[in-house]
């Protein structure tokens, strides 16, 4: 018999490369929800690498502009798996305008968005019964919401976390814990305090990030390019689509960039004068 394993993606390709590699070593049944942009949505809709039984891409599902709420529903679904989708909705900071200059959800806006996505997830986990659910950090709200609902149906979480030693993952059921701490046998049980705060400097988590801004945010060309693009190739189609796209105009975004790059140059010549 098949284990079905239901991952989602957001864009980051990890649980998609991860499913790619499994199907080498065992018989599963794929499952997928893809929350990405139109144009990275092309590449899920035409790939063969991996033949998934069902995929639902999440901005297709989800009408943020809806004047009925079932808010009896939504109480029910919130006894019924005990996940407070309340506090779901305060801590996202596309809903919170303190971190969104683009556009203001109305409560009704809000609801209506909670409610698509509880009935969409519920349904999928429904009709594919999953053994596993593989996943990155969860990130935006919605993710969270799906992975607090695989936890209440029992689903067997994977999702790949940043440990506390750079350049090292773990894969655990909640973030940032590892599984079964109790059983766990130290490997290297001898060492004493020095040792061990050696062995942590060696994988410097500091050290990863500044390689990674060096490497990968650096390149002003690349800056450029990304800017051109944007401006004079691009559609912008996904402000029609996804509802955390609402408000992003290209002259908006533009305007917010320089504001951010010139409040960074202010603050770093700060650091430098007397």
């Amino acid at each position: 018999m098949k284990n079905k394993v239901i991952i989602w993606d957001n864009g980051n390709f990890f649980p998609f490369i991860l499913c790619n590699s499994l199907k080498a070593i065992g018989d599963f049944d794929f499952y997928a929800v893809i929350d990405t942009t139109n144009k990275t949505k092309k590449f899920f809709e035409s790939q063969q690498f991996v033949k998934f039984t069902k995929i639902w891409f999440y901005h297709d599902h989800i009408l943020p502009h809806k004047d009925k709420i079932n808010t009896d529903y939504l109480e029910k679904f919130e006894k019924k798996y005990n996940i407070d989708l309340w506090l779901l909705t305060q801590n996202e900071r596309l809903f919170n305008q303190q971190y969104n200059d683009y556009y203001k959800f109305s409560t009704n806006e809000i609801l209506a968005i909670i409610e698509d996505e509880c009935k969409l997830f519920e349904q999928i986990l429904d009709e594919t019964t999953p053994e596993f659910f593989i996943t990155t950090e969860t990130t935006l709200h919605h993710h969270h919401l799906f992975y607090l609902l695989c936890r209440a149906k029992g689903v067997k979480v994977m999702m790949l976390n940043q440990s506390k030693f750079g350049y090292k993952c773990i894969v655990s059921q909640e973030l940032h814990k590892l599984d079964f701490v109790n059983t766990i046998s130290p490997k290297y049980p001898h060492r004493n305090f020095d040792e061990l705060q050696e062995y942590m400097k060696s994988f410097d988590m500091l050290k990863q990030l500044i390689h990674h801004k060096n490497s990968f945010l650096s390149s002003k060309k690349s800056k450029l390019n990304a800017a051109i693009q944007f401006l004079l190739i691009s559609n912008n189609s996904n402000v029609r689509t996804h509802y955390s796209y609402y408000g992003r105009n290209k002259v908006k975004v533009l305007i917010k960039e320089l504001i951010y790059s010139i409040n960074s140059f202010i603050k770093t010549l700060t650091l430098f004068l007397p």
